[in-house]
């Protein structure tokens, strides 16, 4: 038997070295091949990776050496010319399908095929080293000529591509990158390249964030029609750096990869191998990693980490780590660290994240571009920044993926991943950072235990380690660094109480270690259960507006947060604001709930039913709380449900209210927060005219899709933003791209992109439309549901029956409808038969009316999707939408106004589609009911015509059949959006300065000048013209507050409107103290020139706080508007404002 067993396998390795015999036969055979595809070169290589690949399978783990070496011997001597043709991009063709193995069979063959290249990737491995030490030293065009060797050696690889890709950003900035991207996108038009390379190239744009990055991708690549797990599992680790947590999604990317070229193969091969030795109790696959880097013979000094974590042993022919910045931070020499950090280039993973904590003291944002060279600098602002609006973090990891293929950066990266932790409690793991660095340290000691301290220098940087590892210190813990050092030994030996305890001592952390500090005191809190204490510093540490409140996982960390624990928490605002961080970063509705009820009960434990009365007790509360609070907390969707408020416009007025408290809390930001209740003020005006909503059924929203549009889009809009001047030559398709968008949605649209700045543009019109039209919470068909198919269109239609008793109803949808007994028994005179006949019109009557409208409601009352392809409601993509939309993003628009806009955009767009729905109620169905009451009434005239109760039926009939064709006249207005009924609603010249004045003076508190006004002319201003009005009185109003120097000068507004020139003028006449005239007037010629110029359109957002700049660049878009200011004869400011309008006369509204 055994034997046999070996007959077969000699007889698979005989076979194996016949078909390699094959291949190079007919590689080296010169028949002519008509209309050939694919080089000769690139079929021998694809099948030279098959024969691979099934060799892998076919022999057993004791033939693999002698195969691989037997193999090379053969291919040196018969094919000695291949190496002078060039690989390019030959091993970058496609994935080869071959079925799955177990990962220790993986293993073991990529290690006798990495081993039979060992002099290649030692080659390699050299020039790589050059390109690291480059882009270290910020040489990144000497980088960029060593890729370039690499290439003309080995050919296209994933690793370098990726790697130019990013080095292509830092040098040539985004379009440099992209032609190069288009370049490589252009070799196949199938495959893994053209994917990784474009999603490579949006992951190293300025605008994309990596958490949203991550997110996309992970959508896309789940989601893919023709990626199987396989696949997929290897796009996560080529594009998010993510591997599998199991032995056969690990072993799936390594078969995926050995479809590539022996380069790809031995970095992902070091990936994996650093992945594993972090799994732990896995004793038998860890041998297996042992056995394999000790037959791998490939001098790398990545291998002697590995090795060393399972294997202790003298490492010392690896340089020791440099101690000098360290040794400074440990001893509490700032200054002298960051002098060292100054005067080094940082080139080891653990001297980049020293430095980083060197330049933390400065709490300095980094004012260079990030790259590699400077990353420690944004590891310090992630730190100790003073701005929470940049996530600095983010950033530099977001670098780190981008330049992974420098193994410096990928050790940095460790290290942001795990202060970037997703759960509070993970486990701390030091040593894998030093995976990747080329030198030796105690940082890198796993178990201390076995390999002893010993061996390093008695150093600071010793006393601090050795407490993280041993727990054990020979004197006092008398610095922040110890006592942070003591606090991570007791986590890594779950001891979370002895943990807070030691943390209790260090109340305000060194900022450089600050970050740290609150990590570890999150993680013991967390850990010990401490959950009122957690939401404290959760929400204490949010406030302060550093950078490093980014690092927290608030999601993960209130999870197990149960409204008893918000509710005991002391600090009174702490509770609504933690959940306001997490209902910000969730949305679900039981949070969003919780901080309802958390925002009502902190109000009355402060004794107040307003939260702008919080204002006179400022001194009670930390102020930075207050104002989070107040700005972040108090807004209209979390106050209307506090039942502090009887009305919507009593919540707009408190939040108006709360805004002005603001600018008092704020001096500094001021004119921002006055601006915000100057809006509130517009709202409020013209009430009547934006919030007529109870005669319409059809709604999204606004807020909620604004607020998701602005979170989920807004990396994609600035993507736009950035490419939108990029120019690349070669011809793009976006195919690949564009297939992930729904398949259905793609033959609504005929717009087709040509470059990559419209393919993003229509991935968000798309996405946002989709969100508008079908997002369970705040989209279209929600309040469709609600409003129209949830039993209202069908009862008020049936109404008017059911109160005469024409319908009769039926038990479940297969039963038959009840017999018609109320008017049966009308009828006094039928005989059996005609009875049984009437009773079956009444049914056929009942039942044909509710299938229509059934029907109706079914099939066409919903938004058009693969689940309802008859829906009626769409938004056709057309390219007139898109040219209007990128007309539109030529102005500097904010992202908030852009979707404002898009809300517009699609209403308009969706007219068509409502006016269908209009037509088929008011025509169609109107039609088929009206021929079912006349088929009824028909019926029963032929069975009782001469009965006493004919009469009085057909006459009942024929009014509810009137009644019937009203109610569905009415519910075709249900189909009518709200913005075209506020369009029709319309004030008079005098109503237009009485409420603008009213708005323009609630946000002035304290002033309170001596108004005249005046109109002339006569006409009416529909809602949307309004604004106008009111930024010209706030304007006008503003200035003479602010520059008159008078504490109540005397103004005189006057509103004209010209018949004939059809412009509306506003003058504003004030008075102004003498001894500040020249001054103000100098001010006034400057602004003035700047307007008559043209060049105020850049001033808009600076113009010195008068407003004239941002009036002027409303006005100029018409050839009849103007505006005109200065000081007259008599000494007094004058400010005119002549704006064009298509006004709406009450005559034409009417008719």
């Amino acid at each position: 038997m055994a034997e046999t067993n070996n007959n077969g396998l000699m007889q698979s390795y005989l076979q194996q070295q016949h078909k390699l015999r094959g291949i190079i036969s007919q590689f080296k055979s010169k028949e002519f091949v008509e209309q050939r595809r694919f080089s000769p070169s690139l079929r021998f290589r694809q099948a030279l990776n098959e024969l691979y690949i099934s060799s892998k399978i076919k022999l057993t783990h004791s033939q693999y050496a002698g195969f691989i070496a037997w193999a090379n011997e053969m291919l040196a001597s018969q094919l000695s010319e291949l190496d002078r043709i060039p690989i390019r991009y030959d091993n970058l063709s496609g994935v080869i399908p071959k079925e799955a193995v177990d990962l220790s069979t993986e293993l073991r063959w990529i290690t006798a095929r990495l081993h039979g290249e060992k002099e290649k990737i030692s080659r390699f491995l050299f020039l790589k080293e050059a390109v690291e030490g480059a882009a270290i030293g910020g040489d990144y065009t000497t980088a960029l000529n060593l890729l370039e060797i690499i290439f003309d050696t080995y050919g296209a690889t994933m690793w370098s591509v990726q790697l130019r890709i990013a080095l292509e950003q830092v040098v040539g900035g985004l379009e440099q990158q992209k032609k190069y991207a288009a370049q490589v996108r252009s070799i196949y038009k199938q495959g893994l390249l053209a994917y990784v390379t474009y999603h490579t190239s949006v992951r190293n744009e300025e605008r994309t964030t990596i958490s949203k990055y991550f997110d996309e991708i992970e959508r896309r690549v789940s989601n893919h029609a023709y990626y199987d797990d396989a696949t997929q599992n290897y796009m996560r680790y080529r594009l998010k750096n993510e591997l599998p947590a199991t032995d056969a999604g690990i072993a799936d990317v390594l078969r995926t990869e050995q479809s590539h070229g022996i380069i790809d193969i031995y970095e992902t091969f070091i990936a994996v191998l650093q992945e594993l030795v972090k799994w732990e109790g896995r004793d038998e696959l860890h041998q297996i990693l042992i056995e394999c880097v000790s037959n791998l013979g490939v001098s790398d000094y990545r291998l002697q980490k590995i090795q060393s974590i399972f294997v202790p042993q003298d490492i010392n022919t690896l340089p020791p780590r440099s101690q000098k910045i360290s040794d400074f931070l440990f001893s509490g020499s700032g200054v002298q660290a960051f002098r060292a950090a100054r005067q080094s280039l940082p080139s080891d993973p653990w001297q980049v994240i020293y430095a980083g904590f060197a330049h933390a003291s400065s709490q300095r944002p980094p004012r260079s571009s990030l790259n590699p060279k400077t990353l420690h600098r944004w590891l310090a602002a992630a730190l100790a920044a003073s701005e929470q609006s940049n996530d600095y973090a983010a950033q530099a990891a977001k670098l780190c993926i981008n330049f992974r293929g420098l193994s410096f950066m990928v050790g940095v990266g460790e290290y942001l991943a795990q202060i970037r932790r997703d759960k509070p409690d993970s486990v701390w793991k030091h040593w894998v950072i030093g995976l990747n660095s080329p030198t030796h340290g105690i940082e890198d000691l796993v178990n201390p235990k076995i390999t002893g301290l010993a061996a390093f220098p008695e150093t600071p940087t010793k006393k601090f380690w050795s407490i993280c590892l041993t727990g054990q210190s020979a004197v006092e813990l008398d610095s922040p660094s110890l006592v942070l050092g003591r606090s991570l030994y007791q986590l890594a030996h779950a001891n979370p109480e002895s943990a807070c305890e030691i943390l209790a001592g260090v109340e305000d952390p060194p900022l450089a270690i600050r970050a740290l500090c609150q990590l570890a005191r999150l993680h013991a809190l967390h850990a010990f259960g401490f959950r009122h204490k957690k939401i404290e510093l959760i929400a204490s540490e949010s406030v302060k507006n550093l950078s490093c409140f980014n690092l927290f996982p608030v999601a993960e960390s209130l999870r197990d947060c149960a409204w008893e624990d918000f509710k005991s928490v002391e600090s009174p605002l702490a509770a609504p604001i933690a959940l306001h961080l997490l209902w910000s970063r969730t949305e679900e509705s039981q949070t969003a709930s919780q901080l309802r009820f958390a925002t009502g009960l902190a109000l009355r434990k402060l004794g107040v039913n307003r939260p702008s009365a919080l204002l006179d007790r400022a001194d009670l509360l930390d102020d930075r709380e207050l104002v989070y609070f107040l700005k972040h907390v108090c807004v209209p969707e979390i106050l209307d449900v506090t039942r502090l408020f009887s009305s919507s416009k009593e919540v707009l007025e408190e939040r108006r209210n709360i805004f002005l408290a603001l600018s008092d809390l704020r001096p500094e930001s001021a004119d921002d927060y006055t601006a915000e209740a100057m809006l509130i003020s517009h709202n409020l005006m013209v009430d009547e005219g934006r919030w007529i909503v109870d005669r319409t059924r059809i709604h999204v929203e606004d807020e909620a899709f604004v607020r998701w549009a602005s979170r989920e889009l807004q990396e994609d809009y600035e993507r736009y933003r950035d490419l939108e001047p990029v120019s690349v030559d070669a011809p793009q398709t976006f195919d690949d791209v564009l297939r992930e968008l729904d398949g259905a949605a793609l033959s609504r649209h005929s717009f087709s992109p040509d470059n990559e700045a419209d393919a993003v543009l229509m991935s968000v019109i798309r996405r946002a439309g989709d969100e508008f039209l079908t997002n369970a919470t705040f989209g279209l068909d929600f309040y469709l549901a609600k409003n129209v198919r949830h039993h209202s269109f069908i009862g008020l239609i049936r109404g008017p029956l059911e109160v005469s008793g024409l319908i009769t109803t039926r038990e479940t949808e297969t039963s038959e409808y009840h017999p018609n007994r109320y008017w049966l028994e009308s009828f006094r005179t039928l005989e059996t038969a005609d009875r049984t006949r009437m009773e079956l019109a009444f049914r056929n009557f009942s039942a044909h009316f509710d299938d229509i409208l059934l029907d109706a409601k079914d099939r066409f009352f919903h938004v058009r999707t693969a689940e309802y392809p008859s829906g009626m409601l769409a938004i056709p993509y057309s390219d007139a939408l898109y040219s209007v939309v990128r007309v539109w993003l030529t102005l500097d628009l904010d992202i908030t106004t852009f979707f404002r806009f898009l809300i517009t955009v699609f209403w308009i767009s969706l007219e068509q589609s409502l006016q269908a729905v209009r037509q088929l109620i008011s025509v169609v169905l109107k039609g088929a009911l009206v021929a079912e009451f006349d088929k009824l009434r028909s019926s029963v005239k032929e069975i009782a015509e001469f009965d006493p109760g004919f009469l009085e039926f057909d006459a009942e009939a024929g009014k509810r059949s009137a009644e019937v064709q009203g109610k569905l006249d009415e519910a075709s207005q249900w189909f009518v959006h709200t913005g075209a009924l506020a369009s029709q609603h319309l004030f008079t010249l005098e109503q237009i300065l009485e409420v603008g004045l009213e708005a323009t003076l609630t946000t002035q508190r304290g002033y309170s000048p001596r108004i005249n006004k005046s109109t002339t002319g006569s006409l009416s201003l529909d809602a949307a013209n309004l604004v106008f009005v009111h930024d010209v009185l706030f304007v006008g109003l503003g200035n003479a507050k602010k520059h008159s120097g008078l504490p109540s000068p005397k103004i005189d507004i006057a509103a004209k409107w010209s018949d004939e020139a059809h412009t509306l003028s506003i003058e504003i006449i004030s008075d102004c103290k003498a001894s500040v005239r020249p001054e103000k007037a100098k001010r006034a010629a400057e602004v003035r020139q700047m307007v008559s110029g043209g060049t105020y359109s850049r001033q808009t957002r600076k113009d010195d706080g008068s407003g004239f700049a941002k009036l002027a660049a409303i006005v100029t878009q018409s050839d009849r508007g103007r505006i005109e200011f200065g000081f007259g004869n008599d000494g007094r400011f004058r400010l005119e404002v002549t704006y064009a309008v298509v006004l709406q006369t009450k005559d034409s509204a009417n008719g």
